[in-house]
């Protein structure tokens, strides 16, 4: 029988635990006292009577030897066999023993070691090595977690004040509000700059954690892991955290967020700098409109402020206003006919009316004004003069 000298041997497993992996040039790595699968590929090899495994270059000594009815598939080409490998320092090789000829008096036939390192078979399964220490790793993925979820905070909750809602903090805010709106506005300025900062370092971080934790699970706790940790502490606290916070949490992390924008200063620049190019300047401002349902927004459940609310609504819509608005229907209008006695019951009605012009109709029409009472007129009179004045 010939055996070709460089044969090739596949390991699968049909538990799906057995094999590790390989290592070197090839050598497969199996888990001791587990059953495999191993393929053996050649020539001639239906011609085989038994295949052993030894790790002590004793192929007759060896535990694990495989006679020909034990073989699961032969073919001339390929063997299939399933076994178990104890645990051993040293490598496996394969002893393969061909069938004795058919010939009188046969010789008796001897193993043959497949001293080739693609055949090796090596129960020494090597410590799993990760990028970092394990203990460190977690430790850096606990951080990008933290910093995932302060560049999602910070994105919402700075790029959501403007700077003239900054300033207009800064001017007639609390003393805690301007403290934090001086420290924000130098950075808000630079809208663009900030935003493609943010969304980088958010970006690599997430990036990291999905590879960190790949590193230390299989790939499908990895992602349910990762995704887990970054939607609930990368996403959801953050940003509702940021909302109500987003000042306060801007401001006492300035310093991160400087020292990111210079880190990614020479990616986030030039797409900044498009942005600007393409979008214009972020401008915001309020017309006369905006600012009357501003101030009614604001001060909707405000105590004590109807009156100054009246009167500031009012200055800002006197530019607005036709004579139609603010006149007063003919037929609501107090009028006095110019047959009325001015004696004491009418002076009192006029008084108590409080209008410091009476209109003056003529014939019973409310329409034919013909003149002007001025009440302070009738201080000067004297009530018995008024009473004995009959006509207007």
């Amino acid at each position: 029988m010939r055996v070709e000298p460089e044969a090739i041997v596949g390991v699968s497993d049909p538990a799906k635990n057995g094999v590790a992996g390989y290592i070197g040039s090839g050598i497969s790595l199996v888990i001791p006292n587990i059953r495999v699968r191993v393929v053996l590929f050649g020539w001639w090899l239906d011609e085989l009577e038994e295949v052993a495994f030894t790790s002590n270059e004793n192929c007759s000594s060896s535990s694990i030897i495989i006679p020909v009815d034990d073989f699961t598939i032969m073919t001339s080409k390929r063997v299939v066999i399933e076994t178990r490998f104890l645990e051993e320092k040293a490598l496996y090789k394969i002893c393969i023993k061909q069938k004795a000829r058919s010939i009188p008096n046969p010789p008796k036939m001897s193993y043959v070691i497949i001293d080739d390192t693609h055949t090796f078979l090596s129960t020494n399964i090597p410590s799993r090595k990760y990028y970092l220490p394990f203990s460190l790793q977690i430790i850096i993925i606990s951080i990008f977690l933290v910093l995932s979820g302060l560049f999602s905070g910070l994105n919402l909750g700075l790029m959501s004040l403007t700077p003239q809602e900054l300033m207009l903090i800064q001017k007639s805010g609390s003393q805690t509000e301007r403290k934090y709106a001086e420290a924000i506005i130098p950075i808000r300025k630079s809208g663009n700059l900030l935003l493609c900062s943010l969304l980088i370092g958010n970006v690599c971080v997430n990036s990291a954690i999905s590879i960190l934790m790949d590193d230390l699970t299989s790939g499908v706790v990895a992602l349910i892991a990762s995704s887990a940790g970054i939607v609930v502490f990368g996403e959801i606290f953050p940003q509702s955290l940021c909302v109500k916070k987003g000042l306060a949490v801007g401001a006492r992390t300035i310093w991160i967020t400087r020292f990111f924008m210079m880190l990614t200063f020479p990616l986030a620049y030039p797409i900044s700098r498009a942005l600007d190019c393409i979008l214009g300047d972020e401008v915001v401002s309020y017309d006369r409109k905006r600012l009357m349902e501003l101030i009614k927004l604001t001060t909707r459940n405000e105590a004590g402020l109807a009156e100054e609310l009246k009167i500031a609504v009012g200055a800002m819509e006197i530019s607005d206003k036709t004579v139609n608005d603010v006149m007063t229907k003919i037929e609501d209008v107090f009028m006095l006919p110019d047959t009325t006695i001015l004696n004491a019951k009418t002076v009192t009605e006029i008084l108590n009316m409080g209008y410091t012009r009476i209109p003056i109709y003529s014939g019973n029409d409310r329409h034919n004004v013909v003149s002007l009472l001025f009440v302070k007129d009738l201080a000067l009179m004297d009530p018995l003069v008024i009473s004995l004045f009959n006509p207007l």
